[in-house]
């Protein structure tokens, strides 16, 4: 079988970039290699990409209890958008894969809470108008720092990129992360 053709279905993904050749499925743990570019007009949190949910707070009052009722919050995701379009990462091994933030997949570290919005501002007006208007909408923030620590999962391929000198300089490469390939998922990590 070809070795990426295997690689994407033997069940073990790679935990290393260094000595891919094809599509390769990777799980790894990487840093933003990205310069932090980008200033979040929620909170002013610069970061090189940023991906902001919006989220109805919800509460639900229980009844029945010994000393009266008692009120649970609970919060409904509604949307989600990226300001940045990608953000590179490094490995330990100094390889750099490039992950476009179209078809990304983010598991945010933290997925109770959220800000009230006071100001909608225009990027987040689609999803704050699909909000049901009976509940407090809110957002949440993941931020993507250059140094931050992230998981990768995703199937992975190299990609050839404009020689930096003369044409006889040679191509280079690069290893790319698409949705197109299967799912591309960015773990915040502590």
């Amino acid at each position: 079988m070809w070795g990426w053709l295997q690689d994407l279905f033997d069940g073990k993904p790679r935990r290393k970039l260094g000595a891919i050749s094809g599509r390769t499925r990777v799980h790894l743990e990487a840093r933003v290699a990205s310069p932090n570019s980008l200033t979040s007009p929620l909170t002013g949190t610069t970061a090189a990409l940023l991906m902001v949910s919006v989220v109805e707070r919800i509460i639900i009052e229980t009844g029945g209890n010994i000393g009266g009722n008692r009120e649970i919050e609970q919060f409904r995701t509604v949307g989600s958008t990226f300001l940045g379009t990608e953000v590179d990462l490094v490995d330990d091994e100094g390889t750099v894969v490039h992950v476009p933030a179209q078809g990304l997949v983010v598991r945010p570290l933290f997925t109770t809470g959220g800000n009230t919005i006071t100001t909608v501002p225009p990027f987040l007006t689609p999803l704050v108008a699909r909000a049901s208007g009976s509940h407090v909408v809110c957002f949440r923030e993941s931020a993507f720092r250059e140094g931050d620590v992230v998981r990768l999962q995703a199937v992975v391929d190299l990609e050839a990129t404009a020689p930096t000198q003369g044409y006889r300089s040679g191509m280079g490469q690069r290893a790319v992360a698409r949705a197109e390939w299967g799912p591309v998922v960015l773990v915040e990590r502590l």
